[in-house]
């Protein structure tokens, strides 16, 4: 019987396969079988398993019509005569030691190991010049770097990532015991999903192996990773779940478990690009989140508050669909004019619309009304926005037109006093963006910038007569006003970020100077707030942080869809906005340093968010030169605003872009550490020691409804 067999489930493999039996052929580990399942393949896979095994006895080749993998991979156990169970599919390949070393761990820690997990890489080709490249994924960061041996129920993290069913071995005996197979669902079909969840419920010991022996390639097209039918994860979903039923899992690894259903949730739009408005998608996600346990959900230490309040948002939208009768009572127009106009593009903003939503209805000035935007949302974002509409009568979704086109219809229909562009990615916090409001209106404010990095407090209460402007204080910030045009000249378009320029603007100041949205001021005002400004008399300035920090999306998941040549939208570039500037004279002409300014901020910015080093290369290619030659035009007299973009574009002049990445990237891990070091002094302290063990015991100590009650309370409120 030998150590090790071996499990390939093999269907039109041949531009890879060698490289993968190759690797297995050269284990260090020689005791092991070679069982190459075919799975009715139509190329030449069969023949290079046929040659293998003529050359090594080890090889089994097993020929089967096609029936998917889980039934190959059935197949290939019930042929198998090791005490171990190995699976590798055939686009992959492994490093010689990986076997030796996971049965060598299979008795660690006195262990008697029914799985033995290691760890993997993500392996991406060389093309276009580049070399081969390997990405350590979240699952190695999150099981750490110490072998130990565990069960599920202490430690859920390894069921938490991509199932890599791959990168383990399983005691053949234990499967046999626990009768546990694949499910067999034509095709790929996720069936690695529940054989996963399955294997690693009923196992008595796990032993974690930390070191990357599996190369997972993410660069093949046929790949069953690549998703071609939405209907699949909730199939496995439903099976994972009864798995866990039938194993009677612990209240963790439900968590778990609905950590990874939200995770699938989000990943059918926003990885694999399918449209999230399509109501038949919508009713799936709805009924797999019903159906989860609300208690458990919401009195989980283990999901995080994003997580949370994804759950309040889409329960918030099942809740509402059922209650018609309600949502017609509240869908009626304001009976007067509003002091504000939220105007909302709306894109690929599920995850935190309703809390978003929730916080502009929150605000101190009630008296408003919101007009929501389809501006390209491919997931349930407006499914979400017109429940929420309903309930609230301030709060519409324009249906006819999107774009461009829909927001110049909201600028037509809206009501309020003054106008303001909202993201759907930040939520507001306090009430100084409310102050700012009274006070543009107090003093008849025409435009009011918003510098919420309060760089400018200085130039803005700076007279031309040496004396402050007339200001208020208000908690966190302030507010000055009014000042004329030439005042604001050096800084007016530096107050906000470069992607996201804000402005509050008198609604008919707008209309009367025939001031519109153009395809650039889709996310954020972008240049409107700008030609608002060259028509304004008067503007008014408030620092204050009245938006919270926006939610980032997970980088690595972007990286890998690029490298994959997955479609996906790319994060939209500010640069080209601000450097059509220069085409109107007038903004050259009134705000030269300043644009010289904004195209700077612009361009470091752009290039710091490519996602690639492609990405990074191309766009450094295609703007520097331009950059430098506008910055070097606009700026001549004044110094620029941040020294960190003048010290960069300095730098690349110099030292070119490799030298300016070194930098930043040192300077960046500098920083992490710092925060690290922080983080952990803090995490030592008495004081924090003590907070936790409160809290560990209020956990323990107060019912699981009263905790699932108030978490839910504050996921909706978030």
């Amino acid at each position: 019987m030998p150590l090790v067999s071996v499990v390939l489930p093999i269907y039109n493999a041949q531009p890879f396969l060698r490289q993968c039996l190759d690797s297995i052929k050269a284990q260090t580990l020689q005791d092991i079988e070679i069982i190459c399942v075919n799975d009715g393949s139509t190329d030449d896979s069969l023949e290079v398993m046929n040659e293998y095994a003529a050359d090594d006895s080890r090889f089994v080749v097993l020929d089967k019509p096609n029936g998917g993998y889980g039934h190959s991979m059935n197949y290939g156990i019930a042929h198998a005569t090791g005490e171990f169970i190995a699976i590798v599919e055939p686009d992959d390949f492994i490093h010689p030691e990986m076997y030796a070393d996971l049965v060598a761990y299979a008795t660690f820690d006195s262990a008697h190991a029914d799985v033995v997990k290691g760890g993997y890489w993500e392996f991406f080709d060389g093309r276009d010049g580049y070399d081969d490249m390997l990405i350590k994924p979240p699952l190695s960061f999150g099981m750490g770097e110490t072998p130990r041996s565990f069960v599920l129920e202490e430690d859920t993290t390894i069921i938490e990532h991509h199932p890599s069913i791959w990168s383990a071995i399983y005691r053949r005996s234990f499967l046999e015991e626990f009768g546990i197979r694949f499910i067999e669902p034509k095709g790929a079909g996720w069936a690695d999903n529940p054989f996963m969840m399955e294997s690693l419920v009923c196992a008595r010991s796990i032993v974690w192996v930390p070191k990357e022996y599996y190369y997972y390639r993410q660069t093949n097209p046929g790949a069953s990773s690549f998703l071609k039918d939405y209907h699949i994860p909730f199939d496995r979903i439903h099976d994972m779940t009864a798995v866990l039923e039938k194993r009677n899992a612990a209240k963790s690894i439900w968590e778990a478990l609905y950590l990874r259903e939200f995770f699938y949730i989000d990943s059918i739009t926003e990885e694999f690009g399918f449209d999230g408005r399509n109501p038949e998608l919508q009713q799936l996600i709805t009924e797999t989140v019903a159906n989860m346990n609300g208690e458990t959900v919401l009195s989980s230490t283990m999901l995080p508050p994003a997580v949370l309040s994804r759950y309040a948002s889409i329960m918030h939208l099942a809740n509402a669909e059922e209650d018609s009768t309600h949502q017609t009572a509240l869908a009626k127009a304001p009976s007067e004019r509003p002091i504000l106009t939220y105007i909302i593009p709306a894109s690929r903003d599920a995850r935190w619309a309703m809390g978003v939503l929730e916080s502009i209805a929150s605000q101190p000035i009630q008296s408003f009304e919101a007009i929501i935007v389809d501006c390209g949302a491919s997931d349930n974002t407006m499914s979400i926005c017109k429940s929420f509409a309903r309930q609230d009568h301030r709060f519409r979704v324009l249906e006819a037109n999107d774009g461009a086109v829909g927001l110049n219809d909201a600028l037509d229909q809206a009501q309020g006093f003054y106008l303001y562009i909202c993201m759907l990615r930040k939520r507001f916090v306090g009430d100084s963006f409310a102050q700012a409001l009274l006070y543009a209106a107090n003093h008849d404010i025409e435009v009011m910038l918003l510098d919420t990095r309060g760089r400018f407090v200085v130039d803005a209460m700076r007279a031309p007569e040496q004396k402050l402007r007339q200001h208020q204080s208000i908690p966190g910030g302030i507010v000055v006003g009014p000042i004329d045009i030439p005042g604001v000249a050096d800084f007016a378009l530096n107050c906000s970020y470069p992607h996201e320029r804000s402005f509050l603007v008198q609604t008919d100041f707008l209309r009367a100077n025939g001031v519109r949205f153009g395809e650039t001021d889709i996310f954020g005002d972008g240049a409107l707030g700008i030609r608002a400004l060259l028509r304004a008399q008067s503007a008014g300035y408030l620092s204050a942080q009245f938006l919270e920090k926006e939610i980032s999306e997970r980088a690595f998941t972007y990286s890998t869809l690029e490298m994959r040549d997955w479609k996906f939208d790319t994060q939209i570039l500010a640069l080209p906005n601000a450097l059509a500037l220069r085409d109107d004279a007038n903004v050259v002409e009134h705000f030269g340093s300043s644009l010289g300014n904004l195209i700077a901020e612009s361009f470091v910015y752009d290039l710091l968010s490519r996602r690639t080093a492609k990405a990074i290369v191309s766009f450094f290619d295609d703007y520097h030169d331009v950059v430098v030659g506008a910055v070097a035009a606009l700026s001549q007299v004044a110094q620029p605003h941040d020294p960190e973009v003048a010290e960069g574009l300095q730098l690349m002049q110099h030292e070119g872009l490799r030298g300016f990445l070194v930098l930043h990237y040192l300077e960046s891990d500098i920083c992490a550490n710092a925060y690290k070091n922080d983080l952990n002094e803090l995490a030592e302290s008495r004081l924090y020691q003590l907070a936790d063990r409160i809290r560990a015991l209020s956990m323990s100590v107060l019912p699981t409804d009263l905790i699932s009650r108030i978490r839910g309370k504050i996921a909706a409120s978030n």
